[in-house]
C-alpha cells in the first residue's frame, strides 16, 4: 500500500501533453503497474497497489481508454484534429426519460436526471457515466468474462488484453445526486439512488465526466488534475491465455454469470458457457 499511497500523495508522474488526445488512439498509452497470470498474483498485486481512500475498480476484456460511450460517438469537427462538438446528451435522456415512462412503476422523480442517467446507463443508453465497482474481484470477473473479437487486430493496435483499472479520488469529487450531471467539473464518483438487482450484485458505481470540446477521457481528467482533486489512476493486466483458469477460480468464489446477473438471463448465460458439453454428450 506504501506505493500507491506515495504516488497518491506526491506530485504525479510527467507525461506527454498529447498523450491521451489522439484521436485514433482507441487503447490506452499508460505503462500497467503489473501483469497477473492467476487469481492469487492478480490480489497480490491489488494489495500492493491498492489506493489511498475508497478504491473502485473496473474490468475491461480490452485495454480501452476509460472514455464514456456518449464520448466515444463523437466525431471529430471537420478541418479539427483536437476538437469535438458538443453532445447534447441532456435531449437523449429527456427522449428516454418520455419513452421509458410508462415502463418504471418506480420512477424517479422526472427531474432527478441523476437517477435517470443511472438507469438510462444500466439499460444501455449512451451516457456520460462509466461503470465502476468497488469489488476488485467483480471487476475481475468483469475483464477476462468476456474475450473481445478479432483479438490478434486489436494487439496489433496496442491493445494488452484483459486489463483491471483501480481509481481512487479524494472526497471532493463524490456527488450524492445533488446538482446538474451535465455540469459537472473535471471527474465525479456517483452512488446511484436507485439499486437495481444487477447493481446491488455487482456493487456498482460510477463516474461522471466533463465532456468538453477535447476527449472525455479519464485519463486526460487525471493528467489535468491538481491539488486539492488529486486522483489515482492505475490499471494492471491479466493474462490473455489464463481466461479460463481464472474464471474457474472465481466461480469456486461465487463469482459468475448467474451471480453478476441475478436473473434468467444471467442463468441462461452461465449454462451457454457449458452447453457444448451436453450438446455433444453421447448415451442416456
Amino acid at each position: 500500500m506504501g506505493v500507491a499511497r506515495d504516488l497518491f500523495e506526491e506530485v504525479p508522474r510527467k507525461m506527454a501533453d498529447n498523450e491521451y488526445e489522439q484521436h485514433d488512439a482507441e487503447f490506452t498509452n499508460r505503462d500497467p503497474i503489473g501483469h497477473a497470470h492467476s487469481l492469487v498474483e492478480y490480489l497480490e498485486l491489488i494489495q500492493e497497489h491498492l489506493p489511498p481512500g475508497r478504491a473502485l475498480f473496473r474490468g475491461q476484456a480490452s485495454s480501452w481508454a476509460l472514455r464514456p460511450t456518449i464520448d466515444r460517438l463523437r466525431d471529430l469537427l471537420p478541418s479539427s484534429k483536437d476538437e469535438y462538438p458538443l453532445p447534447n446528451d441532456r435531449e437523449l435522456l429527456n427522449e428516454y426519460k418520455r419513452l421509458a415512462w410508462a415502463l418504471f412503476p418506480d420512477r424517479p422523480d422526472r427531474n432527478d436526471d441523476w437517477a435517470w442517467m443511472a438507469l438510462a446507463q444500466h439499460h444501455g443508453l449512451p451516457t456520460r457515466l462509466l461503470d465502476w465497482t468497488t469489488s476488485s474481484l467483480i471487476a475481475l470477473w468483469f475483464a477476462v468474462s468476456d474475450p473481445p473479437c478479432n483479438e490478434a487486430a486489436r494487439e496489433s493496435k496496442g491493445d494488452s488484453g484483459p486489463v483491471v483499472w483501480l481509481l481512487s479520488v479524494t472526497a471532493e469529487h463524490w456527488v450524492y445526486g445533488a446538482g446538474n450531471p451535465f455540469s459537472v467539473s473535471g471527474l465525479r464518483v456517483f452512488a446511484p439512488p436507485i439499486a437495481t438487482p444487477r447493481l446491488r450484485a455487482q456493487r456498482g458505481i460510477f463516474t461522471v465526466s466533463q465532456i468538453g470540446r477535447t476527449r472525455g477521457s479519464i485519463e486526460n481528467i487525471a493528467r489535468h488534475a491538481g491539488k486539492p482533486n488529486r486522483i489515482y489512476l492505475e490499471y494492471l493486466t491479466i493474462d490473455r491465455e489464463k481466461r479460463e483458469q481464472i474464471m474457474a477460480e472465481l466461480q469456486q468464489h461465487g463469482i459468475d454469470d448467474s451471480s453478476m446477473y441475478p436473473d434468467l438471463q444471467g442463468i441462461a448465460a452461465l449454462l451457454r458457457r457449458v452447453a457444448p458439453a451436453y450438446a455433444n454428450r453421447r448415451g442416456p
